[in-house]
């Protein structure tokens, strides 16, 4: 490509704001959403993106409503601009290790913020003191390319290719029905008469493991109804929910051990099936050496003991 102009001057380059806009708003398909990103109006960002289309001469995006979606032209250039943005992040990440006062961001899902990270935060900080943690305990799967966080603990319904990205597989969890030890002094062990407790999986890449596969799976009644059974929009509410007495949960073995070994939930049946696969997630740009390394290294073995703390399979 020619990057000189008529004059064999080197061409000026465009505004950089202008850049981010466009490479904000091409990403999200919608100049709000950019907007929302970069902390500044949707106006902002329409006036920008005008602004670069008129240093380049063409037209990036094809305006509707409540959408937008690039041009040929467009394309051509988020090609370019995607792994340039992503490289400056990756850079400036890189020198603020060096600064000792970075931030790290952890996502992971409510369920594992609560029983699994939140216990452990205080043997994290006594390894790494000072260390800065954002946890971002939600059911949403964070975009680590986009650098929404450092560090993602997942469920996936199987082991997949994740580009560009470092995984440590840990295995799947065994599903088995728990209740308290309260409830089944109420109304016994027969699971067909309790309550059993349900949860939704929103999230796409989470195989949903629900009563209907278990009774399949073990030929119980499949079509068993009960009017006190209850369902919850995620894991949490559902494993407190069990915990406090008002229902059969389908756990993971792995969440529940520590809340059976001290006498708080019982597994009322030796049969399972299998979960999800767990995996701990990070961009493969780390230093070696470096502060995240560290901290990816204590969030390896500390999910890996955890893990062998219960069944799971290979």
């Amino acid at each position: 490509m020619d990057e000189n102009d008529s004059s064999g001057r080197r061409r000026p380059l465009p505004s950089l704001v202008g850049l981010q806009a466009f490479e904000a708003a091409a990403r999200h398909t919608s100049f709000r959403d950019a907007a929302d990103e970069m902390a500044i109006t949707p106006t902002a960002v329409s006036h920008r993106i005008r602004g670069l289309e008129e240093h380049l001469g063409v037209k990036l995006f094809e305006r509707r409503p409540r959408k937008v979606s690039v041009t040929e032209a467009g394309a051509v250039l988020l090609d370019h601009l995607g792994p340039a943005f992503q490289g400056i992040r990756g850079g400036c990440d890189a020198v603020a290790r060096f600064g000792g006062n970075r931030t790290y961001t952890i996502t992971l899902t409510s369920v594992l913020s609560a029983l699994w990270l939140t216990p452990r935060l205080d043997a994290l900080r006594s390894r790494m003191p000072g260390i800065g943690l954002r946890i971002l305990a939600t059911e949403d799967v964070a975009d680590l390319h986009a650098h929404e966080a450092d560090f993602a603990i997942r469920h996936f319904a199987h082991k997949t290719d994740l580009k560009s990205l470092e995984a440590v597989w840990l295995g799947r969890d065994l599903l088995y029905p728990c209740a308290s030890p309260a409830l089944i002094g109420r109304s016994g062990k027969t699971l067909a008469s309790l309550p059993l407790i349900h949860f939704e999986v929103n999230n796409p890449t989470h195989h949903k493991q629900s009563w209907e596969e278990w009774f399949g799976r073990h030929g119980h009644m499949s079509s068993r109804k009960n009017d006190l059974d209850t369902t919850f929009s995620n894991e949490i509410q559902a494993f407190y929910a069990t915990l406090a007495g008002q229902g059969v949960g389908l756990i993971s073995r792995t969440l529940a051990q520590d809340f059976i070994d001290r006498g708080l939930l019982t597994v009322i049946d030796d049969r399972h099936i299998e979960g999800a696969e767990l995996a701990l997630l990070r961009r493969e740009n780390a230093l070696a050496g470096s502060l995240e390394n560290s901290l990816w290294n204590w969030l390896r073995v500390s999910l890996s003991e955890w893990k062998s703390t219960s069944a799971i399979t290979p």
